[in-house]
């Protein structure tokens, strides 16, 4: 259930962020004692005093952990048909909040399962709401933006920043992200995350912090907004609540919305399962299994997910049916770079050389800057010039 905004703006970022923030817990109802699913971090203060965070955020974070399985709705007591919480100009004041999913009138409320993982949240273009639609794509501040500049500082010589991780490459596959991109992409296995639309430019610290799950892009009054999920004494302060510079244009709505869900799911498995390693719980499956297992148990699936996720050493072994053996791939084989896409040329090296017979001068086209890039890539291919 999405909150409209009242015509006046939350107070600026540059005079209400504290250091110390509130908190909003986000309780799970069904459980006897406390079953936090969310510990958000509240670093924004009106001018009474009150903490409070983005009302959007919270709900599309709760509804995406329980799989959509229902209509949801937030409470001040465990019971379905206690009061609700109330809001104020789309806001959630800090607090313990209890999320339902289903009746408001029931008696006791619903044990939902919530997702065991990133990788079983299964995607529907309609769970991205409007509220992503109208932020996305954004041209906002272009002007003050310079090219490849980090899309919150504006500072340049940026580096890219996926929104879905590179590692969740199966899942870009299975949930066939490719149809939401503006832009095409490579199409090498293992590589299909490395697509414009899903790529943003960030400084080498906050590259760091968006990769470690500090901070997220959520979409605030038409734009997007940096939003602190991690205590921080440093950055917060100056960077909660500031809206990107631009470098947003070319940016799916449907992959900056995916980017909040992977990295609230780490959270949520801090909260829920980390913190409650011997109790059961019920738990989603990708295939929409409901599964019950302890904290214990759950930790270990993840670490066995982490552990293997790119299908070759370096990402470019060739697509073709017929197996090579390993020392002739190794052979054929260009040497890994940061990126596959020429970003100035509009090229993708691995996608140019597939199927062809690899020369010292291809080879070399990785470590060459664009003009001489695209001079090389002109005599082997005339149609690119």
């Amino acid at each position: 259930m999405l909150r409209t905004r009242l015509p006046c703006p939350p107070p600026a970022s540059d005079s209400c962020i504290s250091i110390s923030p509130g908190h909003v817990s986000i309780l799970h109802p069904g459980y006897e004692g406390e079953r936090e699913i969310f510990h958000f971090l509240a670093y924004n203060k009106s001018e009474d005093g009150k903490k409070w965070i983005d009302y959007n955020f919270v709900y599309d974070m709760c509804m995406a952990m329980t799989g959509h399985a229902g209509q949801g709705f937030f409470t001040s007591g465990k019971a379905p048909r206690t009061q609700k919480a109330l809001t104020a100009n789309g806001v959630l004041e800090a607090g313990v909040y209890y999320f339902q999913v289903g009746s408001d009138l029931a008696e006791n409320a619903e044990r939902y399962p919530v997702l065991r993982s990133f990788r079983d949240y299964i995607f529907r273009e309609e769970h991205v709401g409007p509220h992503w639609r109208t932020a996305l794509p954004s041209g906002h501040n272009m002007e003050r933006q310079l090219p490849n500049a980090c899309v919150i500082r504006g500072q340049p010589h940026a580096e890219d920043a996926h929104l879905v991780p590179a590692t969740e490459w199966e899942y870009w596959k299975s949930n066939k992200l490719h149809l939401y991109a503006l832009q095409p992409g490579s199409r090498t296995p293992g590589r299909e995350t490395y697509n414009p639309s899903n790529i943003i430019r960030l400084s080498s610290d906050l590259h760091k912090m968006f990769d470690a799950g500090h901070f997220v892009l959520i979409p605030v009054d038409g734009t997007l907004q940096c939003q602190w999920i991690r205590r921080d004494e440093w950055m917060a302060p100056e960077l909660h609540s500031r809206p990107v510079r631009g470098g947003c244009q070319i940016i799916a709505p449907e992959y900056a919305y995916l980017a909040c869900i992977y990295r609230a799911t780490a959270l949520m498995q801090e909260s829920l399962f980390e913190s409650q390693e011997e109790e059961e719980t019920l738990v989603l499956t990708h295939n929409g299994t409901k599964l019950t297992m302890n904290g214990a148990e759950l930790m270990s699936f993840r670490e066995q997910q982490i552990s293997n996720t790119t299908p070759t050493k370096g990402g470019s072994r060739s697509c073709s049916p017929r197996k090579r053996s390993r020392a002739q791939e190794d052979e054929c084989s260009i040497p890994c770079i940061s990126s596959d896409h020429d970003s100035d040329s509009g090229i993708d090296i691995f996608e140019l050389n597939r199927g062809r017979r690899r020369t010292i001068e291809l080879e070399s086209v990785a470590r060459m800057d664009h003009r001489k890039r695209r001079k090389l890539l002109s005599q082997h291919s005339p149609a690119i010039a």
